[in-house]
């Protein structure tokens, strides 16, 4: 491939800025945002240390890291909630506004519930 070819190619591919979280050896994990936060292992010649970018077909093609959450089928139960937030004496939204952290301990308490099945998923 010639200069000029490399010229050409080079403008064309689109860049996407990372953060470098960590490198070992010959790969390197980076964390992006194309919309959502992401981190991803890729070989180390990808990253372009002095712009701290990658290229998004590099991206496209990193292996992905952590878990994705959305993915799970958890759900919040709204009657609990409700029977919870009617028990302390929260009916009405001026209730709910006029006593947001007994609102807080109560849904941190249905998510709790959820939180044993997020610990299962798996990678």
């Amino acid at each position: 491939m010639t200069d000029e070819e490399k010229t050409k190619t080079r403008k064309r591919t689109k860049y996407i800025p990372v953060k470098s979280v960590k490198s070992s050896g010959k790969s390197a994990l980076v964390e992006w945002n194309d919309g959502k936060l992401k981190r991803g292992y890729i070989p180390i010649e990808h990253l372009n240390r002095p712009k701290m970018q990658v290229s998004e077909a590099a991206l496209k093609a990193a292996t992905p890291y952590g878990v994705d959450w959305s993915k799970t089928d958890i759900e919040i139960d709204m009657e609990l909630i409700d029977q919870e937030l009617k028990q302390r004496g929260i009916w009405t939204k001026d209730d709910l506004k006029s006593r947001p952290q007994e609102v807080n301990i109560i849904i941190m308490r249905a998510v709790g519930l959820g939180r044993s099945a997020l610990s299962k998923l798996k990678e």
